[in-house]
């Protein structure tokens, strides 16, 4: 099947022998059906630039890549039923799922089913994943072939509110009507961030702990980060994008703690992208290739650690 224009499969069979069962090019959305490769180089589903939304279905290829998405969304997986494990279902030869990651990238959004493939469950970098949940590694034996395998399960609690627990910052964040703090309780390492609404103000207390995330912290209202920690060794990492992006009219200060970013790009991974007014007032913000601090709005400095090992601080 070529989708080019706007298509939706509720379910069918659709099979190969040499090619790719469905390409995507414009926008398609799955919520059923079989999709087969027995190709050497073929994928049961193509996403070369499109928009694909892949609740449900099984998805084989026996020799290749199930998913290869280029460039464009694709995503994964129910997000009004999510960490079903059960749909969609993607096996492949290699990967269950490869998302390409060169000069051109892909938006993944992943939901729910499961990934297998025999060199790994997935490849490449997944966007953002249902709220609370986790990615978890497992291994699957499938006609006496070993597969690597993935799948979403819920996510232990890591953050506080007056004293109760939540395991995203999403429900962090609405337990907080206007004004609140978040502490960090446990050490963690996740694929999704926090986004500071314009009508709240948040101190988020890394309390000593370090969260890695791919996602930015986006600040649009207020946000304030803080230590309370005896020996300040709190740190937030980003391995994928800025560390913190404070958005044209917010107001972003650090007391204490650390902004780290280890991504290798120039422009790819500040420790803090500022639009707003922003305030370091204490704490150290580091990268490894990058800026540390990009302003375009306002930025006080009294104090503080700002440092690069290879670029500009500021």
């Amino acid at each position: 099947v070529g989708a080019y224009y706007l298509t939706y499969i509720n379910g069918g069979t659709f099979t190969t022998e040499t090619g790719t069962a469905v390409y995507n090019n414009n926008y398609l959305k799955i919520t059923g059906g079989i999709f087969k490769t027995s190709g050497k180089n073929g994928y049961a589903l193509e996403n070369y630039s499109g928009k694909a939304y892949i609740e449900s279905g099984t998805f084989i290829s026996e020799n290749s890549q199930s998913i290869h998405t280029y460039k464009g969304t694709l995503e994964i997986g129910s997000k009004s039923n999510p960490m079903d494990k059960n749909n969609p279902t993607i096996v492949g030869g290699t990967y269950g799922l490869y998302v390409y990651n060169g000069s051109y990238s892909s938006t993944v959004n992943y939901y729910g089913g499961i990934l297998k493939g025999k060199t790994a469950g997935y490849s490449g970098t997944i966007t953002s994943i249902a709220d609370g949940a986790i990615i978890k590694d497992d291994v699957e034996t499938i006609d006496g072939n070993e597969y690597k395998t993935n799948y979403l399960v819920k996510q232990a609690n890591f953050l506080e509110v007056d004293g109760v627990k939540y395991n995203s910052f999403e429900k962090a964040s609405e337990a907080i009507s206007e004004t609140g703090t978040i502490k960090v309780i446990a050490s963690i390492q996740i694929s999704y961030g926090l986004t500071v609404p314009k009508e709240k103000n948040i101190t988020l207390d890394l309390a000593g702990k370090e969260i890695i995330t791919s996602v930015s912290i986006v600040n649009n209202g207020s946000l304030k980060i803080i230590d309370s920690s005896t020996e300040k060794t709190g740190t937030l990492t980003n391995n994928t994008t800025h560390t913190v992006t404070n958005n044209s009219g917010a107001t972003f200060i650090i007391e204490s703690g650390t902004l780290n970013n280890t991504v290798n790009g120039i422009y790819s991974g500040y420790a803090l992208s500022n639009s707003g007014t922003a305030t370091i007032n204490g704490g150290t913000l580091k990268t490894v290739y990058s800026y540390v601090v990009y302003n375009s709005g306002k930025l006080y400095m009294n104090g503080g650690n700002v440092s690069s090992v290879t670029y500009d601080a500021i």
